[in-house]
């Protein structure tokens, strides 16, 4: 006999295994009739899976997590079936991913106790970030995806501005007026050099994200992140003063964007229903300027695309 882990929340439809009243009761009111309904139901589910002498299904809670693991003991044919059917069911799980950005001070951390001596809890630290002033919130989406498969969340504006300006030289021009002066009541002609802006692009500012949720074995979720913040720029201008024939100086605006941005690209590991959390600086700290931090709270959640059936009360419901 041999010993497998499966996540007891991906399997919660088809027997009831938090327990009727949710999952707190869910470990003392494990009993052999709740695995003897396990044993059947996966059994039908799955073919050529046979229960001999000494098997046995236990459940087992796991730790800073509501979630459960199934612990499974049985031989190594029958392990790899149940193996390769938890795998294909894993693509009916639907992914909920509750995000939470904020652009915080280094004031702000210090009153939340971000940098004290103890480890503070992430999902007390986004609760007492929220209630601050002095904090901003960039986005607090509900993601939803599959296990495995991408999503992209956007919340931007685009900027459209060219890249290339040319400058054409001599236009002539009339001016009218005191400007230019006027002769016999005909308007003063002058050259004037002109700028035309050339080769337009578009960049958005704003917050993207772009999670790619996945789960082991052991139960703990592995969520590719990738998280671009991009301020509204800062327009910056590139020109000049050019002077008319006519001897009077005018300017040239060729004006450029500066875009502050923040960018995250990684891996974080977290249990089910538990919250993480990540960031860094934002933009440069200068003299005389208050550093601003990013900082992303992600808590993953489990959803069952499939109907549960509670065999107490022969009620189905659907996640």
């Amino acid at each position: 006999m041999e010993v497998a882990y499966f996540l007891y929340q991906t399997l919660e439809y088809g027997c009831c295994l938090r327990g009727g009243e949710g999952s707190a009761g869910a470990t003392e009111e494990w009993s052999r009739q709740k695995e003897k309904e396990w044993k059947d139901f996966l059994a039908a589910e799955i073919n050529g899976l046979s229960w001999p002498e000494k098997s046995e299904l236990t459940m087992v809670p796991l730790e800073l997590s509501d979630c459960k693991l199934l612990r499974v003991t049985n031989t190594s044919d029958n392990l790899y079936r149940i193996s390769e059917w938890w795998r294909k069911e894993m693509q009916a799980q639907r992914v909920e991913l509750d995000v939470r950005i904020f652009e915080v001070s280094n004031e702000a951390l210090e009153a939340v106790g971000w940098f004290g001596k103890e480890p503070l809890d992430a999902d007390a630290a986004q609760k007492a970030l929220a209630k601050r002033n002095d904090v901003k919130e960039l986005a607090s989406p509900v993601i939803l995806t599959r296990m495995g498969e991408e999503a992209v969340y956007k919340s931007v504006m685009e900027y459209i501005y060219p890249t290339d300006f040319e400058v054409k030289t001599p236009v002539l021009c009339c001016l009218h007026g005191e400007a230019g002066g006027e002769i016999d009541d005909a308007p003063a002609k002058v050259n004037l050099t002109a700028v035309e802006p050339q080769s337009f692009t578009m960049r958005e500012a704003g917050v993207i994200i772009d999670v790619t949720p996945t789960l082991d074995e052991s139960g703990a979720m592995n969520i590719q992140l990738r998280l671009s913040v991009v301020g509204d720029p800062e327009w910056r201008d590139y020109g000049m003063t050019a002077i008319a024939s006519n001897g009077e100086k005018y300017d040239l605006p060729m004006e450029q964007p500066f875009f502050p941005a923040f960018n995250i690209d990684t891996h974080i590991y977290a249990m089910p229903d538990s919250t993480v959390a990540t960031g860094g600086l934002y933009g440069k700290s200068v003299e005389g300027a208050a550093a601003k931090f990013i900082l992303v709270f992600l808590t993953p959640h489990i959803r069952s695309l499939r109907p549960t059936y509670n065999a107490e009360t022969s009620v189905v419901t659907f996640d």
